[in-house]
C-alpha cells in the first residue's frame, strides 16, 4: 500500500479514544456544529409510492407523501440499525427515532456523515448499559464529541474516503458474489453425485421421482421408508420440573439451538448438544434414546437441515429422525437430504414458522445405490465439500478484514491520524 504521511505536528485532543490530533484541528461538542431534530412520524407512515424520501432507522428510506423537512442534512438511526448516517438535501421526512442534524456550522455533512456512522457507537458504547445498544439518546448527539479540521480539509478527507469505501465496498461485493457461487456450486456437485453417481458413463434408467430424474442402471429408488425406519422426536412436558434438574440432565439432545449452530452445512456428524434431557424425562414421555448413526433431519428451524448423530441421542420434535436399514448409509442419507433442498423448500407451510409435516416426511423418495458405491459418493463429497467449504471461509475471513479494514481507514482518516493524499 501507499507509504502513510503523518501531519507535522500533534497535540493531545483530551479524549481518551481519539488520543492525538493534528494541530491545526479543533474539538467541538456536537451541537456547536448542528442543530439537532427528530421527525413526527410513526414508522408505518410511509407511502410507497410517495413522493418523498421518509428516513427510517432501516438502511433504505421508504417513500411518503408529505414533507417536513426541506434542508441539507444528516439522518442518523437511533434504532434499528443504531447510529447509521445517510445524507438527504431536500425535501423529506423522518419517524420519530430518526435524529435530523443540519444547519451545519464549520463542518462538512460529507465529513460529518462519516464521522458520526464510525465513530458515534465508539463514544456512546462504554456509558450503555449491557454490551448491545438498543437505542442512543438525543443527548449523545448533543454531546458527541468531534474532531475536526479546517472546512477546505473536511471536504478532501470526505472525498478521499468516498472514493476508497467505494473500491473497498466493490471487492467485498465482488468477494461476497463468489461466496454465493461457490454455495450454488457445492450443491450442484452434491445433487450431481447423490442422484448420478460417480461415473459419467453408467448407463442410465428412470428413477419416477420428480426431484431425482434418471439413476444410473444399477441403482434403485424410492420412498425412504423402505430403506430406513422413522422415529419423531419429542419434548417432555415443561411443566415438570423435576424432569429438568441440570444435574440428572445427562442425555445428549438435539434441538434448534444445534441447528444454529451448525446452519452452515460443513458439519457431517455431531457427538454433544447444546441441551440435554434426564432419563426420567425420557421415561415419562415418548422421547427415545436414537442409536448413532441415525440421521436427524429438521423439519422446524432451517427445515432440511441434517446432520449424522455420532453417539445415541434424543431428539425434539423439530426432527424427523431416520435410522438407516442395511441397504443404506448414514452419510450417503446425509447428503441426499443436502441435495433435497427444492423438495423442502416446496413441502413448507407456514410463513414465519416454517415446518414440514410428517405425512410429507414419511412420503420422501431418495436414490439408492449398492452400499460400495454409497461409501464412495459419501467419501468424494466429505473430501470435495471441504474443500470448497474451505475456500468460502477464506472468502468470509477476506470480507470481514475488508470490512475492519473499511472501518479503522475512516477512523484514523477522521481523527488526522494520517493526512489524505492531495492535502498541502
Amino acid at each position: 500500500g501507499l507509504a502513510v504521511q503523518r501531519y507535522g505536528a500533534y497535540k493531545d485532543s483530551g479524549v481518551e479514544w481519539i488520543s492525538e490530533i493534528p494541530e491545526g484541528w479543533e474539538i467541538s461538542k456536537g451541537k456547536a456544529l448542528y442543530d439537532i431534530t427528530t421527525g413526527k412520524l410513526d414508522v408505518n407512515a410511509g407511502e410507497d409510492d410517495g413522493a418523498f424520501p421518509f428516513f427510517t432507522c432501516s438502511m433504505q428510506p421508504r417513500r411518503i407523501n408529505e414533507y417536513a423537512f426541506d434542508c441539507e442534512a444528516l439522518l442518523v438511526a437511533g434504532n434499528g440499525i443504531v447510529g447509521f448516517t445517510q445524507y438527504y438535501k431536500g425535501k423529506f421526512n423522518a419517524y420519530q427515532r430518526t435524529y435530523v442534524l443540519s444547519n451545519f456550522r464549520n463542518v462538512y455533512p460529507g465529513f460529518l456523515r462519516y464521522y458520526v456512522s464510525n465513530n458515534l457507537m465508539t463514544e456512546v458504547a462504554p456509558n450503555s448499559v449491557g454490551s448491545v445498544i438498543q437505542f442512543i439518546k438525543m443527548g449523545d448527539l448533543r454531546n458527541f464529541i468531534i474532531c475536526a479540521p479546517p472546512l477546505s480539509e473536511q471536504q478532501a478527507i470526505a472525498d478521499y474516503l468516498d472514493w476508497k469505501t467505494a473500491e473497498i465496498d466493490s471487492i467485498v461485493s465482488q468477494t461476497e458474489r463468489s461466496i454465493e457461487l461457490l454455495r450454488e456450486y457445492r450443491k450442484s456437485v452434491i445433487s450431481e453425485a447423490v442422484t448420478k453417481g460417480l461415473d459419467p458413463d453408467a448407463p442410465m434408467k428412470d428413477s419416477g421421482v420428480e426431484w431425482i430424474g434418471e439413476i444410473p442402471a444399477g441403482w434403485t429408488s424410492g420412498k425412504l421408508l423402505r430403506f430406513a425406519s422413522l422415529e419423531s422426536g419429542h419434548t417432555p412436558s415443561k411443566s415438570h420440573p423435576e424432569w429438568w434438574i441440570e444435574s440428572q440432565c445427562t442425555i445428549p439432545w438435539i434441538t434448534t439451538a444445534d441447528v444454529h449452530r451448525f446452519r452452515d452445512g460443513g458439519v457431517i456428524a455431531i457427538s454433544d448438544t447444546v441441551e440435554h434431557i434426564s432419563q426420567v424425562g425420557m421415561d415419562n414421555s415418548s422421547a427415545r434414546l436414537l442409536p448413532a448413526g441415525t440421521v436427524a433431519l429438521s423439519r422446524t428451524a432451517s427445515v432440511g437441515f441434517s446432520v449424522v448423530l455420532s453417539e445415541p441421542m434424543a431428539s425434539s420434535q423439530d426432527f424427523a429422525d431416520w435410522i438407516p436399514g442395511d441397504q443404506l448409509t448414514s452419510e450417503y442419507l446425509l447428503f441426499c437430504f443436502r441435495a433435497m433442498g427444492p423438495v423442502f423448500d416446496k413441502l413448507m407451510i407456514g410463513s414465519t414458522h416454517k415446518t414440514i409435516y410428517m405425512p410429507d416426511i414419511r412420503r420422501l423418495a431418495i436414490p439408492v445405490p449398492p452400499l460400495p458405491e454409497q461409501q464412495a459418493i459419501a467419501d468424494y463429497l466429505d473430501e470435495k465439500t471441504a474443500k470448497i467449504d474451505s475456500l468460502i471461509a477464506d472468502k468470509q475471513r477476506q470480507v470481514e478484514l475488508l470490512k475492519e479494514y473499511r472501518k479503522s481507514l475512516i477512523s484514523e482518516a477522521v481523527t488526522g491520524k494520517f493526512k489524505v493524499p492531495g492535502l498541502e
